[in-house]
């Protein structure tokens, strides 16, 4: 898998839903940490790909997270490498997100 460059902020826990839909440094593909939860932004939704979800919205588990590409801006590898990250650190994948190539 090629990864293109995708951007990391770390975000107050707390806030964080708040901070993906004012500032204008995160954009689409983006990956998103915030404490215990680690996702991606897509257009203009925070998505989680680990268990915990926090403020962010989670992919229904019967729903391929590959179909979110479409009609998106998203980076071509932005949940790969969400993931990646998030198993870096220590942390559960959603089972939504089980079948998502990283390698």
């Amino acid at each position: 898998m090629t990864y293109n460059k995708v951007n990391q902020h770390n975000l107050d826990a707390e806030f964080a839903y708040d901070e993906t839909q004012c500032s204008d440094e995160i954009e689409s593909g983006d990956t998103l940490i915030a404490g215990e939860t680690v996702g991606f932004m897509l257009d203009a939704w925070p998505v989680a790909v680990t268990l915990n979800a926090g403020q962010f919205h989670q992919v229904a588990t019967d729903r391929d997270p590959e179909e979110l590409y479409k009609g998106s801006e998203m980076k071509p590898c932005a949940i790969a490498h969400a993931i990646i990250c998030a198993k870096k650190l220590g942390l559960e994948i959603d089972p939504a997100f089980a079948n998502v190539e990283t390698e």
